[in-house]
């Protein structure tokens, strides 16, 4: 009897082998995209971070200190490590990218394992589907970030949890320690897995004793802190310099970063922006997932709380608890913030939209009679996922095709080593292109981002005047940093900043020489526009 179920289990182990290596393919041209003109602004934070270990180590130094301490070192030790093999064949950012990327895709193997150890081998494949199709998973491989680890090992975690009712003992252990790789990769994996480890422990269950409860969550506990302390030993003896970065952070969670849409609760559900591009001011799940897929995951949530009686497993509830309230968390913490932050939400999310599918179609599919149950059952699932799927393999497949379009900031470069003297003063902004080293001579003004800083707002935005005072003769901007202040200046808290910045574009538009600059036009790349200011 049990012959057809292995056989139906290895059909869909090479259909989820067939889709890793499928979404590898589609999301590897993101790893080169745009270098090295194009690079993520927060490496300061981690790349160059990594790449400084690496250095040291080549040079006899066995050193962990990061001397940067505003994430935990799980994914710079990570970096460090590549750089030290892989640094001198292959570009520091493009090997960051192939790791966030590579470990986005590791994620559908856990999505799927997760899915199938609650609801099946169907559930299994739909979120297998769901985590590579999905236009928020496959773009993040463009960035160079903590992100998709997190997400992994969070997943990892969870599936040994859920899996430790076959092998209490092994299982809770290793679960507890990937929970401890998670939190020295990113310290908000605890805001994730609290709330699944608390329904679990707490749901009423006859076959486990106080004691017995106590015991596993104390094996957890002792596990994850063994994993933090192997996955990031340098805060141990550096732990003055992180816990100040940490509260120096929250601080700036408390502020709220400048706001540049609706302060609305469903914002990040339901708004269509998205980031495509490396845009840190306004996304949400509908940009990233689309819209059926937000309905059907809200649906799911109702829908595993009404089916708690019949199916009496905590795991669907466990999913469901964490992502309400890391929901509620992130949108109180922080008024406007870039969705990758609940990158492991939208994880969750795919688990408890594939249990919903499966179970909601059979659940349906039993008011018919036999032999059509399965039949209709086979056909519902099949219609709900291609319902959720297609919006994200559309965006998928334009941003793949998008990629095909040279960055505007490798453009502007290449523009610049024709047209610009060598030597120029060159003012430059965040996420503007990375300029040749050496060859201009480079300015990077910094502004306040965190409406706490704003403490003169109308003072403390660019003026034309500080052009002319540092001696700048050449002006790259660009749209990625400057958008928000012209298309949602109105939700802005300081008026006055937004207003600043459009009177410094106005300006440096009627001060440039006419036809010595240059507009460059992107499809998932920003607008920029070169100025040549006018001597006076």
């Amino acid at each position: 009897m049990t012959a057809p179920r292995r056989s139906v289990d290895k059909i869909a182990f090479v259909i989820l082998c067939g889709l890793s290596i499928m979404s590898l393919w589609a999301r590897f041209p993101q790893c080169s995209y745009g270098l090295p003109a194009s690079l993520y602004p927060d490496r300061v934070f981690t790349v160059e971070v990594a790449q400084r270990l690496a250095d040291e180590w080549r040079a006899g130094i066995w050193t962990l200190d990061p001397k940067q301490y505003v994430y935990p070192t799980t994914y710079i030790n990570m970096l460090a490590a590549a750089y030290f093999v892989l640094g001198r064949f292959f570009h520091r950012e493009a090997i960051g990218r192939f790791i966030t990327m590579l470990f986005g895709v590791c994620a559908i193997f856990t999505g799927y394992f997760i899915s199938g150890e609650i609801a099946g081998t169907a559930a299994a494949l739909i979120s297998a589907v769901l985590l590579s199709t999905g236009f928020l998973f496959f773009k993040e491989g463009r960035y160079p970030t903590v992100d998709s680890v997190q997400m992994f090992f969070i997943s990892a975690a969870l599936l040994f949890l859920f899996k430790a009712r076959h092998r209490p003992w092994a299982w809770t252990f290793l679960s507890g320690l990937l929970a401890g790789v998670a939190m020295g990769t990113k310290y908000t994996a605890v805001l994730y897995l609290a709330p699944i480890l608390a329904v679990l422990w707490l749901w009423p269950d006859e076959n486990r004793s106080v004691r017995e409860r106590i015991a596993t969550g104390s094996r957890w506990i002792a596990a994850a802190a063994v994993g933090f302390f192997i996955s990031t030993p340098a805060i141990f003896f550096k732990f003055p310099y992180f816990a100040r970065d940490f509260i120096s952070n929250k601080e700036i969670q408390n502020a709220g970063f400048i706001k540049a849409g609706p302060a609305h609760y469903f914002t990040l559900l339901f708004s269509t922006q998205t980031i495509a591009p490396e845009v840190p001011f306004a996304n949400s799940l509908r940009g990233g997932l689309g819209l059926p897929f937000v309905i059907v995951a809200l649906v799911s949530l109702v829908f595993i709380a009404l089916d708690l009686r019949r199916e009496n497993d905590p795991r669907p509830l466990a999913l469901s608890v964490s992502m309400v309230a890391t929901y509620v968390y992130f949108y109180a913490a922080i008024g406007n913030h870039v969705l990758r932050y609940l990158l492991p939400l939208a994880f969750m999310s795919c688990v408890t939209v594939s249990i919903f599918i499966v179970r909601g179609s059979r659940w349906i599919a039993g008011y018919f009679q036999r032999p059509w149950t399965s039949r209709v059952a086979a056909l519902l699932m099949l219609s709900a996922l291609a319902l959720v799927v297609y919006p994200n393999f559309e965006k998928s497949k334009n941003y793949r095709d998008a990629l095909r379009h040279e960055d505007t900031r490798v453009q502007t470069v290449d523009w610049m080593l024709q047209h610009v003297p060598r030597g120029s003063r060159v003012l430059n902004f965040m996420y503007g292109p990375s300029l040749p080293p050496g060859l201009f001579n480079a300015v990077v003004w910094q502004f306040p981002e965190v409406l706490y800083q704003l403490k003169t707002p109308a003072a403390q935005a660019p003026r034309l005047n500080d052009l002319r005072e540092q001696k700048i003769e050449w002006i790259i901007w660009n749209s990625y940093y400057t958008d928000h202040f012209f298309t949602d200046g109105g939700t802005l808290l300081e008026q006055a900043y937004a207003d600043r910045w459009k009177d410094f574009f106005d300006g440096l538009k009627k001060n440039s020489i006419s036809g010595d600059g240059v507009v460059l036009e992107g499809t998932i790349s920003p607008t920029i526009h070169v100025f040549h200011l006018k001597k006076s």
